[in-house]
């Protein structure tokens, strides 16, 4: 009877440290064939058959349907520019030029790939209703309070992640070659504590 029992906490055991890594591993999975750009991340292959296995469970889990290979690349951002996690209680400034595609997006999220409500109604952008600066550069205020220009609203509070998704097969030609485009920066501006 003691065996058995022994056979059992170590099955029961076994089978809690399994479940642990695999949701781990599905909810932050292994940087294997990344694309990298400062803060932002993309995985290479995330819309060819030859995905890894992590990335795809990772897809799965947030119920992402990726894109194609052939028709663009989706770039994740969960810290800004200098390592620190977006936050819903700081501003921000994403600033620069975005690649020549024919057509990007730019969204706000919560941690679990969800939009993030907001009373102004205003998820993202893209380069149709983004302005442009002389030099074809972008400057969009992520914030919690409403400020001049181009704003993305977020939640006062929580950290979120910023997706910015290249749709053209000048995109995907860039994850063959594992070099990151010029990305725009995330820059903090300030925090209210």
């Amino acid at each position: 009877m003691r065996l058995i029992l022994q056979l059992l906490m170590i099955c029961v055991i076994a089978a809690g440290v399994g479940l642990g890594l695999t949701a781990l591993a599905v909810r932050h999975p292994p940087a294997l064939d990344i694309i990298q750009d400062g803060a932002w991340v993309a995985i290479a292959k995330e819309g060819a058959p030859e995905v890894d296995a992590y990335a795809l469970a990772a897809l799965a889990h947030r119920g992402e349907v990726p894109h194609s290979i052939a028709d663009g690349l989706t770039f994740r951002a969960k810290d800004d520019d200098e390592g620190n996690a977006l936050s819903g209680s700081c501003t921000y400034m994403i600033s620069g030029t975005v690649p020549s595609v024919r057509l990007w997006s730019l969204g706000a999220y919560d941690l679990d790939g969800n939009r993030l409500a907001n009373p102004a109604e205003r998820f993202g952008y893209t380069n149709v209703d983004a302005v442009r600066d002389a030099d074809g550069a972008v400057h969009i205020a992520v914030s919690p309070e409403a400020l001049p220009g181009d704003w993305l609203p977020v939640s006062p509070g929580l950290n979120f992640i910023l997706v910015l998704r290249l749709y053209d097969t000048t995109a995907a030609a860039i994850s063959g070659g594992r070099a990151a485009p010029e990305l725009p920066a995330i820059r903090r501006i300030g925090c209210n504590t």
